[in-house]
C-alpha cells in the first residue's frame, strides 16, 4: 500500500506542477470530470486526437510561412483554429502562444511569426511529453488497484511556517527551501531510499 500511496502522491505533485507552471488550466480538469467509468479512456483519446491535429496545424503553418509569398489569411485561420483547440483541452501555454499570432499577422511580421511558431511547437511538444508521464502514472495507479487522485488546478500555497523558519540573509536571493511549488524535473521517477 505504501507504493500505491507514493504513486498517488507523485501523480498529485506532478499534476500540480503542470498547473503551477501554467501548462494547463481549469479546462483540463473539466475534461477529467466528463470522463467516467463508461468511457475511462476519454481524456487520453481526446488528447491523442488534439496532439495529432495540433501537430498537423503547426506543420501547415510552417509550410505557409516558408512560401515565398506568405498567405497570411491561411496562417490566421490555422492560428485561430489551433488556439481554439488548445483552449478546449486546457493547454494554457499553447493557447497563449497562439494568441500572439494575431498581432504578428496584422503587422505581417514574418520573423516574429516564425519565432512564435517555434514557441508553439515547443510548448505543444513539452505538454505532450508531460502528459504522457501523467498518464503513465495514472495507469500505474489503476494497475495497483488504486484510484487516481482528483486534479486540483489551484496553485500550491507556500507554507508560512517554512518561510518563517528561513532567516533572511539579506542577499536578495530567493530561498528555494521555502517554496512549496512542485517540480516537473523529477516527474514519474520513484524515490529510492
Amino acid at each position: 500500500m505504501a507504493a500505491l500511496a507514493q504513486l498517488q502522491k507523485q501523480h498529485s505533485d506532478f499534476a500540480a506542477a503542470l498547473f503551477y507552471d501554467y501548462q494547463l488550466n481549469d479546462q483540463f480538469v473539466q475534461l477529467h470530470i466528463v470522463q467516467d467509468a463508461t468511457n475511462p479512456d476519454f481524456v487520453v483519446n481526446f488528447l491523442t486526437t488534439y496532439f495529432k491535429e495540433s501537430e498537423r496545424m503547426l506543420n501547415e503553418m510552417h509550410v505557409a510561412l516558408e512560401n515565398p509569398v506568405v498567405d497570411y489569411k491561411i496562417v490566421r485561420q490555422l492560428a485561430h483554429k489551433l488556439r481554439g483547440s488548445s483552449a478546449s483541452v486546457g493547454a494554457f501555454r499553447v493557447t497563449e502562444t497562439c494568441s500572439a499570432f494575431r498581432g504578428l499577422i496584422d503587422l505581417q511580421n514574418l520573423q516574429g511569426l516564425k519565432q512564435c511558431l517555434y514557441r508553439a511547437h515547443y510548448e505543444n511538444k513539452t505538454l505532450k511529453k508531460h502528459l504522457e508521464v501523467l498518464f503513465k502514472l495514472e495507469k500505474k495507479i489503476k494497475e495497483a488497484g488504486g484510484t487516481v487522485p482528483p486534479l486540483n488546478s489551484e496553485p500550491p500555497r507556500p507554507d508560512p511556517a517554512a518561510d518563517q523558519a528561513q532567516p533572511d540573509t539579506g542577499s536578495g536571493a530567493a530561498s528555494s527551501s521555502g517554496n512549496n511549488a512542485p517540480s516537473l524535473g523529477n516527474a514519474g521517477q520513484s524515490s529510492r531510499t
